[in-house]
């Protein structure tokens, strides 16, 4: 699956219009536009990370250097697809792409919204991560939240408030 944008579109807003957002380097995204709470005192950066927005806790951990952030991902899909069969192919790209380890997987809502979550840890330049990605379905429209974290001392401090925040995304009727 060819990944075609990613944003990060706050509650406060975006610089851009979602038509704008939406469509990055002349590619329409089959889906609409998706917010989530920023805690305050956060920092969004613009395309970082394969992102387009993203989302860093500013408190990075004395002891590991390493900023706690989520980013969004929007990718189109084909005709069809449902959660549980988007959620096997991803495990298989991070499994392949990152060497992954897959510690988790379940169906779940997220925010009334049906989502699909993976849990899964790897190696990052020495460090290790352990994330927590959650997979929305929406008609031919993929949205892929993912909540990165050290392994250890950094998630215990971290996932509630993650967990919190990737609780309040929605995404626009219009």
């Amino acid at each position: 699956m060819k990944t075609i944008l990613c944003l990060w579109m706050l509650c406060c807003g975006s610089m851009m219009s979602a038509a704008e957002l939406l469509a990055v380097d002349g590619t329409a995204f089959n889906g609409k536009a998706c917010s989530l709470e920023a805690p305050e005192g956060w920092q969004r950066r613009e395309r970082m990370m394969g992102s387009y927005f993203v989302l860093i806790n500013p408190q990075m951990g004395a002891e590991d250097g390493f900023a706690e952030n989520l980013n969004v991902v929007l990718e189109n899909v084909k005709a069809g697809i449902q959660g549980p069969e988007y959620r096997a192919a991803t495990i298989q790209g991070l499994k392949m792409a990152l060497k992954a380890d897959i510690l988790e997987e379940e169906s779940l809502q997220l925010n009334g919204i049906p989502a699909e979550r993976i849990r899964y840890s790897f190696n990052m330049g020495g460090r290790e991560l352990d994330n927590d990605l959650y997979l929305i379905v929406k008609g031919n429209a993929a949205y892929a939240v993912t909540l990165s974290m050290m392994k250890g001392k950094s998630r215990e401090e971290n996932i509630k408030e993650l967990t919190r925040i990737v609780n309040t995304f929605t995404i626009s009727e219009e």
